[in-house]
């Protein structure tokens, strides 16, 4: 397939897949097609994880989708083999940052169901927010986290606002909403806390641009 797509092969295309084996990716919310199959049980084989990468790289086009799926089921070509891939190994981190950074998120929701399942598997560190940041700059507001205890480590949230510094407020406000409910809420949370830790919001202007971040400290 990688080779028939540098030859012009439309991306847009289905694998129909005639097999015993009901494998899926451990991902709410994708479509049961013969593609989602063939690449669920392809990734169940570490030796061809290389071949799967370089037909991530190569079918990931922008615009484009499986011709088996369609409305909220909708996904890039290439979306399950680095779903696979970015669950599997933590190798395949970088080529999950590359593949949202082309994801169409008025027209494809996958990611989000994605994201869910990459913080349940990998957790939240410093290994993973790079890329957990980058997933989250290209879901949609319906998806709700359940992240923020885990974010609000004074490591994990100085690597955050590592993160975002230089982004446009309005992304940094968008990854705020899907952690914390929202800038509001956010600074509720710091007004209100008592107890074992006392939470600071953290304000850098930069120009006109206003970031937010929170902070834990032991009282």
């Amino acid at each position: 397939m990688t080779h028939l797509f540098g030859l012009g092969f439309p991306k847009s295309c289905q694998i129909k897949l005639k097999s015993s084996v009901k494998q899926k990716l451990p991902i709410k919310g994708l479509a049961k097609s013969g593609t989602h199959r063939f690449f669920a049980n392809a990734v169940e084989y570490p030796d061809l994880y290389p071949l799967m990468e370089e037909y991530a790289k190569t079918a990931i086009e922008p615009f484009e989708w499986y011709a088996d799926t369609e409305g909220e089921k909708n996904c890039m070509p290439g979306s399950y083999a680095v779903f696979g891939l970015g669950l599997k190994d933590k190798t395949y981190f970088p080529l999950v940052e590359e593949y949202m950074g082309k994801v169409d998120d008025e027209h494809q929701s996958v990611q989000n169901h994605f994201t869910l399942a990459f913080t349940e598997r990998h957790g939240v560190s410093a290994e993973t927010i790079p890329t957990l940041v980058k997933c989250m700059l290209h879901c949609t507001d319906w998806m709700k986290l359940k992240i923020q205890s885990d974010m609000e480590t004074d490591v994990n949230v100085k690597l955050l606002l590592d993160q975002v510094r230089g982004l446009p407020y309005y992304q940094v406000e968008h990854i705020v909403y899907l952690v914390w409910g929202g800038m509001g809420k956010l600074k509720k949370i710091a007004a209100k806390a008592e107890g074992e830790t006392s939470i600071d919001v953290e304000v850098i202007w930069v120009g006109r641009k206003k970031y937010i971040t929170k902070r834990t400290h032991p009282s």
